[in-house]
């Protein structure tokens, strides 16, 4: 049988064989060559043929996917190392401390419902934003010119809703003194009215008590009381109230009459 030296004796190997037992020499699995072969994923490194897939199976630079996202796609370091570091779906603990793991995307999810988060101290200005105690130390440190601008905005909003309430609470008040004004020019007019009412009452219950002075058996002795002339007082005032209105009562030939 021929007689061969292994084809990498430049890389170390110093086998000597058979030409038939060449193949199973370089095997990558089974053979026994022992020259350095370089890695193929250019990591830097030389390896024995028989133990080269044993590395290429742990290689830093060997292909690797996200096994999160699924979406990227580089060699395990870089992966592992980098990617895994602003992967959204890279499953991290929860940073208010309740032990909880939560895919990076839904940590603001999760800081809504955390029992150990609380609200930032500038809700009340438009942040949103829900954390931790430590972490939210840390927010209100890298977000003061922010957070400044949000209480500037809230100030001015409020400051305008002021200004429009104020407006509106002034055209009430001056609605309010027409009304009241009004209500007295009315108040003023009952009042004249009703004295005149009262006068009227007065001067009839004079004329009934003229009246009753005469003996209504005798019906021949009923004086005639057709005054010669009738005043009638508050004209205008009658005139603008809109009702009916009468002059004092008479006789005349014993009928009770009036104009």
């Amino acid at each position: 049988e021929l007689k061969v030296k292994c084809p990498k004796q430049n890389l170390g190997c110093l086998w000597q064989g058979e030409l038939g037992t060449l193949e199973k020499h370089l095997d990558p699995v089974h053979g026994d060559c022992t020259a350095d072969v370089p890695c193929k994923y250019n990591c830097g490194r030389k390896f024995p043929v028989g133990s080269l897939d044993d590395h290429y199976r742990t290689c830093d630079k060997r292909p690797y996917t996200c096994g999160h996202c699924l979406g990227f796609s580089s060699t395990y370091a870089e992966v592992t190392g980098v990617h895994c570091l602003t992967c959204p779906r890279y499953p991290i603990r929860c940073p208010n401390g309740c032990l909880a793991m939560i895919q990076r995307r839904n940590i603001q999810k999760h800081n809504s419902k955390c029992r150990l988060a609380v609200n930032c101290r500038y809700e009340f200005a438009g942040c949103t934003t829900k954390l931790g105690q430590s972490a939210m130390e840390q927010h209100l440190q890298e977000n003061t010119a922010q957070h400044l601008g949000m209480v500037e905005e809230a100030y001015r909003r409020l400051t305008l809703a002021c200004d429009r309430d104020a407006d509106k609470y002034r055209e009430e008040v001056r609605s309010k003194d027409q009304e009241i004004r009004r209500l007295q020019d009315k108040l003023e007019r009952s009042n004249q009215h009703s004295k005149t009412l009262e006068r009227e009452v007065k001067s009839l219950e004079n004329e009934m008590e003229e009246l009753e002075e005469y003996d209504d058996s005798d019906s021949d002795n009923f004086p005639t009381t057709l005054p010669k002339q009738l005043v009638l007082n508050d004209f205008y005032d009658l005139q603008e109230s809109e009702e009916k209105w009468y002059s004092p009562p008479f006789y005349v030939e014993g009928y009770k009459l009036c104009l």
